[in-house]
């Protein structure tokens, strides 16, 4: 794909709006707590929701901003969460695109940049939900969309560098936040941020079976195995704890959440935890043992009706764009409770259409690798995710690099990284900010 698609269209606001936040901006370069509400009441479509709260002596603010459900025609509008974070008017601004709900403290790239922080709620998500779910509008184009007219809303407040940044599913909003208006920030980090190129993509599961040593694979099939041949002692396990949690497995069935349980299980293990492999229950543990490393994993509550129906969005965005993986039942053959073949289109919305869009993922991907200037991508080297980590021509390609930390997981962060590479990021972080000034 040589040319990006066209921009959505961006509403425009009357230009007194824009006239006034600037003059409020300007004759205010230090703000005191109120001048800078009237300056951000005074943005097109923001309101202040909150007064500000006193976090580790900065200054943060929960706001929303009015955003129409479809870039592209007259269908209603929604209001989308925002928590801005204040350092100083003359300091960087980092645009933080979440992929779910706000959560979370500052971030480390702001402290690191000592910037502000503008933290954006994805659509669908969290209290940025539109009254009709209409999924035809929760789409990537529609996102990054948002996150436009959110920095064209806030410019004015912070006229210097801006730099975008997001986690995992953040991680991918940014990326394609960055394909569709590849000029708005000056540079984008992004933390494992996989870029699958299918509903189901080989290459996560093959990246996961190839993880470990023989033995350590080995360990985790026979956990799989246990966790279902003796299923008639693991579901009680399974009931007391779902009651403590207060979980509801009346959608799958408490059969089938042990099913997904023991297939989620080999990519949860590199996902989610160090790898350490002798601490997987042997052959000899009993059925109290083995689920009590099960629920130590922290993924049970994934099958909690409460928890899907809020991870419909999510999963519709996985099935028909994203991209996602699929299940190896190799190690539990004819152990599954019965039933169709577990598959993560379950957790879709089951009203909406999930099909795959054909080539549209590999289009992003392929103009990211060609095109995609001023991009750091952050990934664990035993994370089952970077089974899909974006990968950069070896020759000619953007000014942009991929690091790898060694021994990290889906929880890697700067903080994780080696001290060469921290200071290749700094160095990379530095100069594109400063050419931007």
């Amino acid at each position: 794909m040589d040319k990006i698609p066209p921009h959505p269209p961006v509403r425009r606001t009357p230009a007194y709006s824009w006239a006034f936040a600037l003059f409020v901006a300007l004759l205010f370069p230090l703000y005191s707590q109120s001048a800078l509400e009237n300056a951000l009441n005074a943005l097109p479509g923001v309101r202040v929701e909150r007064a500000p709260a006193a976090v580790d002596g900065i200054g943060e603010w929960e706001l929303s901003i009015e955003q129409p459900l479809d870039h592209d025609g007259e269908r209603g509008t929604f209001r989308q969460r925002l928590i801005l974070r204040h350092v100083a008017q003359d300091r960087p601004a980092v645009l933080v695109t979440e992929g779910y709900a706000i959560g979370g403290m500052r971030g480390e790239l702001s402290r690191r940049l000592d910037a502000n922080e503008l933290v954006v709620e994805h659509r669908y998500f969290g209290t940025s939900r539109p009254d009709s779910l209409d999924w035809r509008f929760l789409t990537i184009r529609q996102a990054a969309a948002d996150h436009h007219r959110v920095l064209k809303a806030f410019r004015p407040l912070y006229r210097g560098p801006w730099v975008s940044t997001g986690i995992s599913k953040g991680g991918q909003t940014a990326l394609f936040y960055r394909y569709y208006y590849p000029d708005d920030v000056a540079a984008t980090v992004a933390y494992v941020a996989p870029l699958p190129l299918g509903q189901e993509d080989p290459r996560l599961q093959d990246f996961v079976q190839r993880q470990g040593s023989d033995s350590c694979r080995a360990a985790i099939r026979a956990f799989q195995r246990a966790l279902l041949t003796r299923r008639a002692e693991i579901l009680p396990l399974l009931d007391d704890y779902a009651a403590v949690k207060t979980y509801s497995y009346a959608g799958v069935g408490r059969a089938r959440a042990l099913d997904y349980a023991a297939l989620e299980f080999p990519f949860a293990f590199w996902q989610l935890s160090s790898g350490d492999c002798a601490a997987i229950p042997d052959s000899g543990a009993t059925a109290a043992e083995l689920f009590a490393y099960l629920k130590g994993m922290n993924y049970l509550y994934l099958y909690d009706d409460d928890v899907i129906r809020n991870y419909h969005p999510a999963f519709y965005q996985f099935m028909t764009e994203l991209g996602y993986y699929g299940y190896d039942t190799t190690a539990v053959a004819g152990l599954l409770s019965g039933g169709a073949p577990p598959a993560n289109r379950d957790f879709g919305p089951p009203e909406a259409d999930l099909a795959y869009r054909d080539g549209y993922m590999a289009g992003i991907v392929e103009w990211l690798r060609r095109h995609g200037d001023r991009i750091i991508y952050i990934y664990g080297a035993q994370d089952s995710w970077s089974g899909a980590a974006m990968t950069l021509p070896e020759r000619g390609g953007p000014a942009a690099a991929v690091m790898m930390v060694e021994g990290g997981w889906h929880n890697v962060r700067i903080s994780s990284m080696s001290a060469a590479q921290q200071a290749r990021l700094d160095s990379l972080l530095g100069a594109w900010v400063a050419e931007s000034r």
